[in-house]
């Protein structure tokens, strides 16, 4: 195996395990905060707001180990990538970090982690529509930062829980085309990343 496949292989290996562990971070905290503070809907105007976003931090922050919380604005790009994301495609897609509408933190395991509210083009399933929707970044602001390969996106659904971005489009992961965010379904449902060779 030569040297470059090597560190390929340690980034795929990383990357699932680092995968696994914030969604089940993600996972256990919506649980307990729904738990103890009632459904999302019920914490405020959970639009795809600046007001949104902080209603969700205020009911959620507390079930979360935190290295570092930005709030709503991260210019500097403390908590994550100050810059422009990439999509799998190769094609630019946004920055994050100074846009008030995410909420931005940073989970003790380095992963950097934000969030907003409903946006009503999110994908429906069933007739309903996401009420907030997570980004994480596995590995912080190190590169690649691009959707897919280190950035993955889970929507939250009231009657439905936490569910990764891709649930109704599973083979676009595969197309050389594709954004990425369907590769958040396709690393859940097959724990590995080679989709990144095709």
């Amino acid at each position: 195996m030569t040297i470059p496949n090597l560190m390929q292989k340690c980034f795929e290996i990383q990357t699932v395990t680092r995968f696994k562990e914030v969604t089940s971070i993600l996972s256990q905290a919506m649980r307990l905060a729904v738990e103890d503070n009632g459904e999302v809907s019920s914490w405020g105007n959970v639009t795809n707001t600046e007001a949104g976003a902080l209603a969700i931090a205020k009911n959620l922050k507390p079930y979360l180990k935190l290295a570092h919380d930005c709030g709503a604005l991260d210019p500097k790009g403390i908590c994550i990538y100050p810059n422009t994301y990439y999509l799998k495609n190769g094609n630019k897609h946004v920055g994050y970090a100074a846009s008030k509408n995410y909420y931005k933190i940073i989970l003790m395991n380095g992963s950097s982690v934000w969030w907003r509210g409903k946006l009503d083009s999110d994908t429906a399933k069933n007739g309903e529509v996401p009420i907030m929707a997570f980004f994480f970044d596995i590995n912080g602001k190190k590169l690649p930062n691009i959707i897919g390969q280190d950035v993955f996106q889970f929507f939250y659904y009231e009657n439905y829980g936490l569910i990764p971005n891709g649930w109704n489009k599973q083979d676009e992961c595969l197309k050389p085309s594709s954004s990425g965010f369907s590769c958040t379904y396709y690393l859940f449902k097959n724990g590995k990343l080679d989709y990144m060779k095709k």
